[in-house]
């Protein structure tokens, strides 16, 4: 019977870092952390179009989008200075796709609006400028109103970053407990 030789791991044999591994795994969930949190349908991305994009209060244009879930809900939205006006809901074709009339109120104040349509996740915005029927003030808003994110996106969107730093914590700690241990030569 002969002998089997004895291999002995050496730690600083290893051309290759302790942690290269741990970098990975910290660059990968970094990664998805900065990744959308809205996945478009059909690989393109999501588009929300109006014509006309320019009206008088009162007036009527077409919403059209694309690149949303198929067959899923969606509320359309103004967004400006009176505040949000739901307009309600349309349902995207097996397609994605969707075309809506609505008709803006008389008492809109004249100004930038957002019209936006949301739903299962998604959301996707165009500018609207509204004008003044005959006899309305102008507005002298010149901005449009912020894009204000769905709480759900939020809450996910702060738990994927919490997630990333305590992995981060967690992944850097043994490497640290290991140089820390490691004998010197």
């Amino acid at each position: 019977m002969t002998a089997q030789p004895r291999v002995s791991h050496n730690q600083h044999a290893s051309a290759r870092p302790v942690t290269s591994w741990r970098q990975r795994a910290l660059l990968v969930a970094f990664l998805l952390a900065l990744a959308p949190l809205t996945a478009p349908a059909h690989g393109g991305a999501l588009e929300l179009t109006l014509s006309p994009n320019t009206l008088a209060a009162g007036g009527e244009l077409t919403v059209s989008g694309e690149g949303f879930a198929a067959n899923v809900p969606l509320a359309l939205h103004l967004t400006g200075p009176n505040g949000d006006a739901h307009f309600g809901d349309v349902a995207a074709n097996g397609e994605g796709d969707f075309t809506q009339t609505i008709r803006i109120p008389a008492d809109v104040v004249p100004g930038l609006y957002l019209i936006r349509a949301a739903g299962s996740n998604q959301e996707a915005s165009a500018e609207l400028t509204v004008g003044a029927m005959a006899g309305m003030p102008q507005s002298t808003q010149q901005t449009p109103p912020a894009r204000v994110r769905p709480p759900v996106q939020r809450t996910i969107a702060l738990a994927l970053f919490l997630g990333t730093v305590v992995a981060g914590f967690a992944l850097a700690r043994p490497a640290r407990l290991a140089a820390a241990v490691r004998p010197s030569s």
